[in-house]
């Protein structure tokens, strides 16, 4: 099943309901200090600070915007963004425990829809994560409706997927021109090899053999 609303299509998937008692999970590591901006410069106090999630080893961020965005410059702008030397990406959620962690430390603070890492292609209809990977049936998924890849009229080349208040913080999906002005950045965890080749101060280390 699946309903438009003004330019937006909203569709969904297996649908994971949210107790109250889950919002208290997560809490093994306390917030940091925080650089905000693109780098580890100065804070800018427009922005949130970033939360640490155990699940995934990332940590996440709200962002405001000065202006609306579109899924593709928001995925763009947050790759501008870095922390404790991880670079940016909008956010990848593949358990149910880490959106319960990042509802928990953005609900409050969200008050309309926010942009994610996850994207329809039209094309080939699959859903993707800015991480390169496409979603399998079966995966973690909390949209607001039945979600299904048949039959209905998909805007443009993509839909962007965000976080909706207006749902219950499930997630809906608009046409690729909709804009936003909040999105959520992750800071992925460094991959084995990267932190294979990092000192215990987190700097790479540099073969001067080379």
């Amino acid at each position: 099943m699946m309903g438009i609303m003004g330019a937006s299509l909203i569709f969904g998937g297996v649908v994971h309901l949210m107790p109250s008692h889950a919002l208290a999970a997560d809490d093994s590591e306390a917030k940091d200090s925080v650089s905000h901006a693109v780098g580890d410069g100065p804070p800018d106090e427009r922005y949130y600070t970033p939360f640490f999630d155990k699940t995934s080893g990332s940590y996440f961020q709200l962002v405001p915007s000065d202006r609306r965005m579109s899924w593709d410059k928001a995925r763009d702008d947050a790759a501008l963004h870095s922390y404790k030397g991880r670079q940016g990406r909008l956010a990848v959620i593949k358990s149910y425990a880490t959106h319960i962690n990042i509802l928990r430390n953005t609900s409050v603070d969200i008050r309309t829809d926010t942009w994610i890492g996850l994207e329809y292609l039209c094309g080939p209809k699959q859903l993707a994560w800015v991480d390169g990977s496409l979603y399998k049936p079966g995966e973690y998924t909390n949209w607001y409706l039945h979600w299904t890849l048949n039959d209905f009229a998909c805007q443009g080349d993509f839909m962007g997927v965000t976080i909706s208040p207006k749902v219950g913080m499930r997630w809906l999906a608009y046409g690729y021109a909709k804009g936003f002005d909040w999105y959520i950045v992750e800071y992925p965890a460094p991959s084995k090899d990267k932190a294979a080749q990092s000192d215990s101060s987190g700097v790479a280390e540099v073969d001067a053999s080379k």
